[in-house]
């Protein structure tokens, strides 16, 4: 039962990130289309941009999937692969279904542009999150720990007290 109950915390958290990602890409596409004058958005290419916000949100989760401390290097690349791995699905699911009439517009550079921007920025924001998190709670345990061994000096005294 715990690795089912792991595995739907992790699709949760994957469902999650794929909500965003998807609305994210939807709404930056929709505004840049809007800004060049075109006033629909084909349901095949909001279609896509779902899909992709859910395989980019697996391969995200993936890059992390173990939880354990990592090497240096080894979490810096991992960090560098959660922001590039989006856009590289990106340019490819956009070319395969051409969500451009120029795969290099200026429209389409400018979706790349900013999409790359949305993914570091995100990234820092759940850098931080966590960090504030991790720290929070070690500063919790710090606390408890205090308190049971302040509760077990406290016994110790009761115990002496009661012999004498």
């Amino acid at each position: 039962m715990n690795k089912l109950r792991k595995y739907l915390k992790i699709e949760a958290d994957v469902e999650g990130m794929a909500a965003v990602h998807g609305c994210s890409m939807i709404f930056v596409y929709g505004l840049i289309q809007w800004l060049s004058g075109v006033k629909t958005i084909p349901f095949s290419i909001i279609f896509w941009q779902l899909m992709l916000g859910y395989a980019i949100a697996w391969t995200q989760k993936g890059l992390f999937l173990k939880e354990r401390p990592y090497k240096k290097w080894e979490y810096q690349v991992r960090e560098a692969l959660w922001c590039m791995v989006p856009i590289c699905y990106t340019l490819l699911a956009s070319s395969v279904s051409h969500w451009f009439s120029f795969p290099l517009s200026g429209a389409a550079i400018l979706f790349y542009a900013i999409l790359f921007i949305y993914y570091v920025m995100l990234w820092l924001f759940l850098k931080y999150f966590y960090w504030r998190e991790t720290r929070e709670m070690n500063h919790l345990l710090e606390i408890r720990r205090k308190n049971i061994k302040n509760k077990v000096k406290h016994q110790e005294l009761v115990k002496e007290g009661g012999r004498k």
